[in-house]
């Protein structure tokens, strides 16, 4: 079963310890009280945030340094429940959804069509 030093130990990065601990416990009774939907047992909950924390570590979000957020800031704004689709840098099979859409004749929607010069 982890424990919340495991759950920090697999975040890329270590800084703020004492807070961070604080926030991954309030994330795991956040979800015991059914924050993802269900209410879940503590075993449940403390494996799901080692699993989400895990995927997001290994992502190309979570290697982005200096850009990966405090563990802090990540526990307590539940991005543990973010779709990790959005943890992938934007790439789809390798390229990126800018590519993607330039290939496939869209705008990027980086930029606002009240912004594009005519």
């Amino acid at each position: 079963m982890p424990d919340l030093m495991s759950i920090y130990a697999a975040y890329p990065r270590k800084i703020g310890r004492r807070k961070a601990l604080l926030e991954i416990d309030r994330a795991i009774r956040r979800l015991q009280n059914g924050e993802c939907g269900q209410k879940l047992t503590y075993q449940e909950a403390t494996a799901g945030l080692l699993k989400a924390t895990t995927a997001f570590a290994n992502s190309p979000a979570g290697q982005h340094f200096p850009y990966v957020p405090h563990p802090t800031t990540w526990f307590h704004q539940g991005r543990y429940l973010d779709d990790p689709g959005e943890w992938t840098n934007g790439k789809v099979n390798g390229e990126s959804k800018d590519a993607v859409l330039a290939r496939k004749g869209r705008c990027s929607g980086k930029r606002h069509s009240y912004f594009r010069k005519s």
